[in-house]
């Protein structure tokens, strides 16, 4: 059962029947994109978390199938000693849009981003350094020495701004540049 439409041919949906009743599961219709389940145990839980991150205030929710609830400092043990790589990415996802982080972040997301072993997680990590403004920008060219290209590739992306003339360099990358 559909539950909430995200546009185009994408669909939040409630499994009604079979092993996964009740789950809530994120799905493009007519394409190659494999569905994703919700962490959530069933739809109350889902929407539990939907009014926290709601009302919490977090700045938008286009990621929130694959976020996580907690405070920052559960998040953030979970992103660091994480024991498996899908628990660590919700935990870095949910850092994008996280309404009113501490000063720390920053230093944890930088130190996540230079030991996490999964390259899908640490993509994840950029676009939540990112978010953290100018100072989390800052720390992006870390990940231009990464070995996975798809993860320096997001980090080059990441680190250009949009103007009225077209995509530019952000500072870091035009000082690089300039070398």
């Amino acid at each position: 059962m559909a539950v909430v439409w995200g546009g185009c041919t994408q669909y939040t949906l409630l499994v009604v029947t079979g092993s996964g009743r009740g789950r809530l599961v994120e799905v493009v219709a007519g394409s190659d994109v494999v569905p994703h389940f919700h962490t959530d145990a069933d739809f109350l839980a889902w929407y539990e978390r939907w009014l926290d991150f709601t009302l919490a205030g977090h700045r938008d929710l286009t990621w929130f199938s694959h976020q996580m609830a907690g405070d920052e400092q559960e998040l953030v043990d979970t992103l660091i000693n994480g024991s498996f790589a899908t628990r660590r990415n919700a935990a870095a996802y949910t850092f994008i849009t996280y309404p009113r982080p501490s000063p720390s972040l920053l230093d944890v997301l930088a130190q996540a981003l230079s030991a996490e072993p999964h390259p899908i997680v640490r993509k994840t990590i950029l676009p939540a350094l990112q978010a953290q403004g100018e100072q989390g920008r800052d720390l992006l060219p870390a990940a231009l020495t990464d070995p996975v290209p798809d993860v320096r590739r997001l980090a080059a992306i990441l680190m250009t701004t949009n103007t009225r003339q077209g995509m530019r360099l952000g500072p870091v990358l035009s000082i690089m540049e300039a070398r």
